[in-house]
C-alpha cells in the first residue's frame, strides 16, 4: 500500500510536468519551486496518510458495529428461546 501512495505522489509531479510543458499552460517557475519544496512532499504525504488513517479507521469502526448488530441478534433470539 505504501508503495501506492509514492506512486500516487510521483504521478502528481509526472501530470504537473507534462503540463508545465505545454506552451500554453504558463507556470512561471511554479513548477520548478514546487518540484524543489520539502514542504510539497510533506503535505502530499500528510494528506495521503491521512487518507489511509481514515479509510483504515471507517472499516474497523464498520467491522465492529457488525459484530455489536450480530451479538445483538444473537441477545435477542436467546431472548425468544
Amino acid at each position: 500500500m505504501v508503495v501506492l501512495i509514492f506512486l500516487s505522489i510521483a504521478s502528481f509531479f509526472v501530470v504537473y510536468w507534462m503540463l508545465a510543458s505545454i506552451g500554453s499552460f504558463t507556470v512561471t517557475g511554479e513548477f520548478n519551486e514546487m518540484f524543489t519544496s520539502a514542504t510539497t512532499y510533506l503535505t502530499l504525504l500528510f494528506f495521503t496518510f491521512s487518507f489511509v488513517l481514515i479509510d483504515s479507521g471507517m472499516q474497523m469502526a464498520n467491522a465492529e458495529i457488525v459484530a455489536y448488530m450480530l451479538k445483538q441478534k444473537e441477545l435477542q433470539r436467546q431472548n425468544e428461546i
